[in-house]
């Protein structure tokens, strides 16, 4: 009478597929894993550079600056000197200030953009910038360069 049940031989065969199965998929696993950390190793060491124009926006800063009111006492006007100390020529600077009323609380914000040519290395003075309304209650104003254009020349 044969024998129907597992013999030795099924048993070594069914765990010899499950060791080829495991096999198969640690490999996966592995190349995963390795290519991931090769991605995540290249970004780490090889960084974007910053593009010109956020370069530039570092490099070029108010150097003097003086305001009052005009108008009725509700017009910003301002005297800028600003220093380009970027490779790049500049133009279309916008200045953003923040105003400040005597208890220094933050009560206003205003724009304005100068349009001029800053060669680059070179400092120049602006007089008499209206900035557009302001809070008449504004007694202190702090100023900064928030965007630009790079110059390239007639035309631009």
């Amino acid at each position: 009478m044969a024998n129907k049940g597992w013999g030795c031989g099924s048993i070594i065969g069914v765990i010899l597929i499950l060791i080829f199965i495991g096999s198969l998929i640690d490999k996966n696993k592995k190349e995963d894993y390795q290519s991931k950390t090769n991605t995540s190793t290249s970004n780490q060491f090889s960084p974007k550079p910053k593009p010109l124009k956020e370069t530039a926006i570092e490099l070029v800063k108010i150097k003097d600056f003086n305001w009052h009111k005009g108008g009725f006492g509700n017009i910003m006007i301002a005297d800028f000197t600003i220093d380009n100390k970027s490779p790049y020529d500049i133009k279309d600077i916008t200045v953003t200030c923040t105003h400040r009323s005597k208890s220094e609380t933050k009560i206003d914000i205003t724009k304005g953009t100068i349009y001029d040519v800053i060669k680059a290395g070179k400092t120049k003075k602006f007089n008499k910038i209206n900035l557009g309304f302001v809070h008449s209650q504004s007694s202190s104003c702090n100023c900064e360069i928030t965007n630009l254009e790079l110059y390239y020349g007639t035309g631009n």
